[in-house]
């Protein structure tokens, strides 16, 4: 696949992603659209930053790798806003239960389709034209499809000329909007297919918590109070079948804070600040 095209499917996804994955947050809990634009639909209310609250070297150097694992598990959320921003002011065409919009940039156009059906709404993605210097028809890069609240959904993202998805994203959001599951899949929805997890509950305005699996091979789990300024991350790796912890970072409002690393279930060593 050219190099281009593995950037749009990128694109594609961290935008859909960030329109889809979790919905429902308006006063009226419902997300049907009016005649005139598509489901209003919101990104997950996981904490992106933390704050250590102090210089110490140490201190600064553990909140960089909470913060890196942060930017892992959020990325395609955080950094599609500047995508997001033209549809954001689309000028939806709404025709019968459908509502499109197109979206061109150096040549290469974009289109956006979602339908209400029986049971929620179909979405599409299709790119046309001179995109990164190869020329494109038609192209389905994204399907899928949502509840009537979008509190179930299913995400296709294709290769250019491939039926197959080269990628998938299932998720689950409670009523309740506290709490969320996406699943990413390597192909098609299919356990076998399964590479990664992201869990997340919001406990309340400024707390919540989150952990993040990659499928036998390492996961991290996160507990954040005071929007960020205070917390617990604990990373395991994938070892003989079961997870084991090896590191632990904690962070509290008035700066202190520690960092123990562990093997084979046992402390080997604990810096504080």
């Amino acid at each position: 696949m050219k190099p281009w095209l593995r950037l749009s499917i990128v694109v594609v996804f961290a935008l859909s992603v960030s329109l889809l994955a979790s919905c429902g947050g308006d006063d009226d809990g419902g997300t049907k659209p009016n005649a005139n634009e598509p489901p209003a639909l919101e990104s997950p209310p996981i904490v992106q930053q933390v704050d250590f609250h102090s210089t110490n070297s140490t201190a600064q150097t553990a909140q960089s790798l909470v913060q890196a694992q942060l930017g892992m598990a959020t990325a395609l959320a955080s950094t599609s806003e500047g995508i997001l921003a033209p549809a954001q002011a689309a000028d939806w065409n709404h025709s019968g239960d459908c509502w499109s919009w197109s979206y061109t940039e150096d040549q290469c156009t974009l289109t956006y389709e979602v339908c209400e059906t029986e049971d929620g709404y179909d979405w599409t993605v299709t790119f046309n034209g001179n995109c990164g210097g190869d020329p494109v028809h038609d192209w389905l890069a994204m399907d899928g499809h949502t509840n009537a609240d979008a509190t179930e959904g299913v995400l296709h993202f294709y290769n250019e000329g491939e039926t197959t998805p080269g990628l998938s994203v299932t998720w689950t959001r409670a009523e309740d909007d506290l709490s969320g599951t996406w699943n990413f899949y390597e192909g098609e929805v299919d356990e076998a297919n399964l590479t990664a997890v992201l869990n997340w509950e919001k406990i309340s305005d400024s707390s919540g918590h989150m952990d993040w699996v990659w499928l036998e091979q390492a996961k991290w789990e996160l507990d954040y109070a005071d929007n960020g300024g205070s917390g617990t991350m604990e990373m395991y790796e994938w070892s003989e079948g079961s997870w084991e912890l090896n590191m632990e970072i904690v962070w509290n409002m008035d700066g202190t804070g520690h960092w123990t690393i562990y093997e084979n279930g046992q402390v080997t060593e604990t810096t504080s600040w």
